[in-house]
């Protein structure tokens, strides 16, 4: 996963590739043993006054791939800095490094997936940037590792965004928005749309706000039942090491969990297109309006999808 990290190093950062370095989450059950990448981003973006430090971000989203997902091997690769802020180059080259590394240890074969919790923002003027009107809506860079990947049957997974409102769902961002990338929206505990969440695909769990409806991701302070439940960092303030988090970012990871389990319970038999129709046939339907089709073909049905795999999940009867 390509995200942000709560994890240093004293090493020296490499000049072109990304090196690893075992990290254990040991407080929560089962243990989360993953490899926290380290690499030299292309831009030092300055800090801004408003800033938020999500650092915990990407250890947070890997927590939920862990929950659905248990005896996956997961990379969190840094693409993001401390405010949860990156540059195209270095998430395209990571992107292309992880894709050269999947093709030649022949785990794209055996089943990868690449979850992407972050969103592209093009500038108000894209014109004025140098991005040609027939490329914003496009970015060539950004959708060639795309094409790349499901080349090689690598699995990749993002979320639509947070830009909406209650009343109005926004298209999804980049590159959720690419025909063979599965975007994901956000599911409330309605079995609506997240108030925040852009179109998707397929929807998961992502919360609502914490207070009424709030049109940007929030954290969620307390005891909030309109959020997800994931480990962070604990810090030197007797902090328990879990935190409550609202977003599509965090929808995405359940649903590139249960990719990842599907995967491991069909021994990689599944071709990413198989995966995708497979995740929306058996989704469950969604509590919309019936022109509503934000949440594309329903919210994530882990027991559905994952069945006859693994008989230990009863199927469920819709509705």
């Amino acid at each position: 996963m390509f995200d942000t990290t709560p994890f240093s190093t004293a090493k020296p950062l490499p000049e072109q590739d990304v090196f690893f370095e075992p990290q254990t989450i040991d407080w929560i059950s089962p243990t989360l043993s993953l490899q926290a990448g380290f690499l030299n981003p292309a831009a030092q973006l300055p800090s801004q006054p408003g800033d938020v430090d999500i650092r915990d971000h990407g250890l947070f989203a890997a927590g939920l791939i862990h929950v659905v997902a248990p005896a996956s091997s997961i990379e969190l690769i840094p693409v993001l800095d401390t405010y949860g802020r990156g540059d195209l180059y270095t998430l395209t080259k990571a992107l292309h490094h992880f894709i050269r590394r999947s093709v030649a240890d022949d785990a794209a074969l055996t089943g990868s997936v690449i979850n992407l919790s972050l969103g592209l923002h093009l500038p108000p003027n894209p014109e004025a940037s140098g991005l040609l009107p027939d490329t914003t809506d496009r970015v060539v860079a950004l959708e060639a590792a795309m094409l790349a990947a499901f080349g090689f049957d690598i699995n990749v997974v993002a979320a639509s965004g947070n830009q909406s409102d209650e009343m109005t769902a926004q298209p999804a961002q980049l590159p959720a928005g690419y025909p063979n990338v599965i975007g994901i929206a956000g599911s409330n505990a309605a079995r609506g749309r997240s108030c925040f969440a852009n179109r998707g695909d397929l929807a998961a769990p992502g919360g609502n706000g914490a207070s009424g409806c709030t049109a940007a991701l929030e954290l969620c302070n307390g005891d909030c039942t309109n959020a997800l439940i994931g480990p962070i960092l604990p810090t030197t303030n007797g902090a328990s090491g879990y935190a409550y988090w609202n977003g599509t970012s965090f929808a995405a990871p359940l649903t590139s969990g249960a990719v990842a389990l599907l995967l491991e319970q069909s021994s990689g038999a599944l071709l990413p297109n198989e995966i995708a129709a497979r995740l929306n046939d058996r989704a469950l339907p969604a509590q919309l309006p019936p022109a509503d089709t934000s949440l594309g073909a329903g919210i994530l049905n882990l027991r559905q999808t994952i069945f006859p795999f693994d008989t230990h999940l009863p199927i469920l009867s819709r509705p």
